[in-house]
């Protein structure tokens, strides 16, 4: 074997395993990019369906019934009226933790008005997704996205109402 040749086939190996090694990455890269997104288009998916059943539960309620529900148990079974509702078929997962640990958001009665996950993953998606206001997209985290109908906020003890405007009257 001529001398000049010795070290060749170790440096081809090294370039093929270099190459390897960088086209593993970029699809690691790939693969998590999809699954991200897969759980984005899940999350979204069932946090619609939260607030689909959080617009049934209202728009079903009887007169003098409160119009929210205090457990996301009672959108599974809405026991207001004589004929039991079904709002939602169940109590879903969020797809980043893997748990139904929803975070509640609730107005000023302590009645569930919406739903959000716990997860604190930064978001990918900026188009088509329920912030929180006030929260920049590029920013927002999937924790920012949530799911449900207005709150109504009680005011803060001690802050006198605002006095109606002289352009008003």
């Amino acid at each position: 074997m001529p001398t000049g040749e010795r070290g060749f086939v170790y440096v081809q190996l090294l370039f093929v395993l270099a190459l390897t090694a960088a086209g593993l990455a970029a699809l690691g890269e790939r693969w998590t990019s999809a699954a991200q997104q897969e759980r984005e288009t899940e999350l979204l998916f069932r946090g619609q369906a939260f607030a689909a059943a959080l617009q049934r539960y209202q728009a079903a309620t009887p007169a003098n019934q409160p119009t929210l529900p205090v457990q996301l148990a009672e959108l599974l079974a809405d026991e207001r009226r004589p004929a039991v509702a079904h709002h939602l078929r169940r109590i879903y997962f969020d797809p980043f933790t893997g748990l139904a640990d929803w975070r509640l958001l609730r107005d000023a009665d302590g009645r569930i008005c919406a739903v959000a996950s716990r997860a604190s993953t930064a978001a990918r998606r900026r188009q088509g997704v329920p912030l929180v206001a006030g929260v920049d997209p590029e920013r927002a985290r999937v924790a920012d996205w949530h799911f449900g109908v207005p709150c109504r906020q009680r005011p803060s003890p001690g802050v006198p109402p605002a006095a109606p405007s002289p352009r008003s009257r």
